[in-house]
């Protein structure tokens, strides 16, 4: 600024003429208008603020690069929606969670299967498969029983635990083959089939599970033969039998058969450590009412002397 007050001006010759225009301080790095109608930007003047500040956030992106950065923001939000969505589907079981093999049988399709074939997929390491058989079994009731009863004597387990489980799912119906079976000299057979019948729950298995069970634990206390020349049992045979009264003693605890506790009782630490919890956990079951029959066992089973 000059002396008398006045701003010194700068004089800009227009692009388009090329006359002289006089061009205030504050007018610098601004467009202006020539008397000739042309346009143009006054050198000089103070850059933008987004330039003329280190670290500014401003930045400019061309056309393209917006479109590249909308393309990448949509397609993430996208995934999420889609990402959530599944998630949703699973959890309200609209959407299947597990892949099963696209050459297996459907339901239609295994309906047409034969008894032999549904029994043999009930050994079938593939859950679907096993299983789905199971379920068709369970749904043709009575005319499966008989091959069911028949696929407990197999040595697979797999065939065995899906046939007890068809059993008992088919009930009622089963309940006349099933305590029949108790009496098998496969005493493998006959533990399974106690398996079936404590876990169906019906009262009238309740007489031949006991008597069953104080059979086999007859069987259990034999001697154990010293060779195979000698008379008695041997360590397998006598496993088995075990077995055998642990699963008859466990369906009595799921019967509630209080009128077993006197036999279950007297077994008690006679024959072996996992019998016994066995039968504590059933005698539990029974609750008060198998009270008197342990006290009577504890009494018998007391030295005299210590009695007297």
């Amino acid at each position: 600024m000059d002396g008398d007050g006045e701003q010194k001006k700068t004089i800009v010759k227009c692009p388009h003429c090329g006359a002289r225009v006089e061009i205030a301080p504050q007018g610098l790095g601004r467009v202006h208008r020539c008397e000739c109608g042309g346009q143009f930007r006054a050198p000089g003047g103070k850059p933008p603020r987004a330039l003329r500040e280190p670290g500014s956030a401003a930045v400019r992106l061309s056309p393209m690069w917006r479109s590249v950065l909308n393309v990448v923001i949509a397609s993430a939000l996208g995934f999420g929606i889609l990402t959530a969505g599944l998630y949703a589907a699973c959890w309200f079981g609209l959407w299947p969670t597990e892949m099963t093999d696209p050459g297996a049988p459907t339901e239609v399709q295994r309906s047409e299967l034969s008894m032999d074939e549904l029994i043999t997929q009930l050994s079938d390491r593939d859950r679907n498969i096993g299983g789905l058989a199971t379920r068709e079994l369970v749904r043709r009731g009575e005319s499966a029983i008989e091959p069911l009863m028949l696929a407990l004597h197999s040595k697979d387990f797999l065939t065995c635990s899906n046939a007890q489980q068809a059993l008992v799912r088919i009930g009622e119906p089963a309940l006349p083959s099933l305590i029949e079976a108790l009496a098998e000299e496969d005493t493998r057979v006959a533990t399974w089939v106690a398996w079936a019948l404590g876990d169906i729950g019906d009262p009238r298995a309740t007489g031949p599970l006991l008597r069953e069970f104080e059979e086999h634990i007859a069987m259990a206390a034999s001697p154990i033969r010293p060779s195979a020349s000698t008379a008695g049992l041997d360590a397998d045979q006598r496993k088995h039998h075990v077995n055998a009264a642990n699963a008859m003693a466990k369906a009595l605890g799921e019967l509630r058969a209080s009128e077993a506790a006197d036999a279950l009782s007297m077994a008690l630490g006679t024959i072996d450590p996992s019998l016994d919890q066995t039968i504590a956990e059933a005698l539990k079951r029974m609750g008060a009412s198998a009270t008197p029959a342990i006290e009577r066992a504890g009494e018998q089973r007391q030295d005299p002397k210590e009695r007297g």
